[in-house]
């Protein structure tokens, strides 16, 4: 992942996903307040934007949030959140 905002993420992948094709990301390692809640989310989302970025091949893809409101949705928002605070308040900025 390279990016997370209230409607979708973004990620960096070797594999070609066709725009408007569904997935369902099953992403671990998030960690926070709720450390065992966030241990896996099972995110649903589909894909609006794609783009080579070199001939590795490497894809920029930008995925939305199909129930933006869904529960695990608010735990990566809330945890990606919680993680900025803490990288601002340890740089001092």
């Amino acid at each position: 992942m390279v990016d997370v905002s209230a409607g979708g993420l973004g990620l960096r992948s070797p594999i070609f996903i066709p725009k408007n094709i569904r997935l369902t990301l099953h992403i671990s390692g998030v960690s926070g307040a709720q450390e065992a809640a966030l241990s896996l989310l099972k995110i649903r989302a589909v894909v609006r934007r794609l783009r080579m970025t070199d001939h590795k091949p490497t894809y920029q893809v930008g995925l939305q949030f199909i129930d933006a409101g869904g529960a695990d949705e608010q735990r990566l928002i809330q945890a990606v959140a919680a993680a900025k605070q803490c990288e601002t308040v340890a740089t001092g900025g």
